[in-house]
């Protein structure tokens, strides 16, 4: 902007500059014509200002994409039953097949360690196993424990150790031991008897996912089942059980997924105003 007359006041200067202001705010340009100032005889020349329209920033991000969940509940019972196939249900495919082979490799990896004996039913005074517990909710894949404890885990209401390992023979192997080859609680003819059967010998269903013969209260110094399968098995006893443990807390996030859906992120208005004009228009 220019005078026509270098003897320009202030008066003349702030009326030329509310001139300009308020042609600005109506949205309009300022061609390159003169302007005479009301309050004085001088003529100014405009230079044409062109006016830039902004788009200020969105307060929040548009409306997300809605996933059809159908009905929750359903979705809930079939993801326990079957990792990821809540997510079948409600058609979230890759989902469900991602779930279903990092949930079931880590189980099956975990009884692989174990020899098929770190998931096992056993709720009496001798032996809770609360890692059940977890393994649970895996789903399907925990129900022969159950099976399994009602089929053989009557074993573990006898008192003596000796009975226990008598009674564990016969239902799982078959064998009836006589007095003489299981003569007392101490005796090592029946370390060597429990040893037999911490080794899984017999039928598969003999021995997979049973509970172990365990002894009540102080039992003296012969070790039971469940200290040979610790024994014969080392740290791969725990390292499966924790696979294992893993596997059925990882499937209650499923679960919940199945349950809730899934977690958009929403960006705050204070990160969205921070963004350039075109950034954040196409955010």
């Amino acid at each position: 902007m220019t005078a026509a007359s270098n003897g320009l006041s202030q008066k003349s200067v702030g009326v030329l500059n509310e001139i300009i202001t308020n042609r600005l705010d109506s949205g309009s340009t300022i061609g390159a014509n003169q302007l005479e100032c009301g309050g004085c005889s001088f003529l100014y020349t405009v230079v044409r200002v062109p006016v830039i329209q902004t788009k200020s920033p969105p307060s929040s991000v548009p409306p997300q994409e809605h996933v059809p969940l159908r009905d929750p509940f359903v979705a809930v019972i079939l993801a326990w039953l079957i990792p990821g196939l809540g997510h079948w249900y409600q058609g979230r495919r890759a989902k469900a097949v991602i779930f279903f082979v990092c949930i079931m490799s880590s189980f099956y990896y975990g009884l692989y360690l174990g020899e098929g004996r770190v998931v096992y039913a056993s709720w009496n005074s001798s032996d809770r196993r609360l890692p059940l517990l977890c393994q649970a909710f895996v789903g399907i894949p925990t129900v022969p424990a159950f099976v399994q404890a009602r089929r053989f885990g009557f074993y573990n209401d006898e008192y003596s150790l000796r009975n226990r390992t008598m009674l564990a023979y016969k239902s799982r192997l078959g064998i009836t031991l006589r007095d003489n080859e299981v003569p007392s609680d101490h005796s090592p003819e029946l370390t060597r008897s429990l040893d037999r059967l911490a080794r899984n010998e017999g039928s598969f269903w003999s021995w997979f996912m049973v509970p172990p013969v365990v002894k009540q209260g102080d039992g003296g110094d012969t070790p039971d089942e469940l200290d040979l399968l610790h024994k014969n098995l080392n740290r791969y006893f725990e390292l499966g059980t924790v696979y294992t443990m893993i596997a059925g807390l990882l499937n209650v996030l499923v679960i919940y997924d199945a349950w809730g859906g899934p977690a958009f992120s929403v960006r705050s208005p204070k990160f969205m105003a921070k963004l350039p004009a075109e950034t954040s228009a196409t955010a």
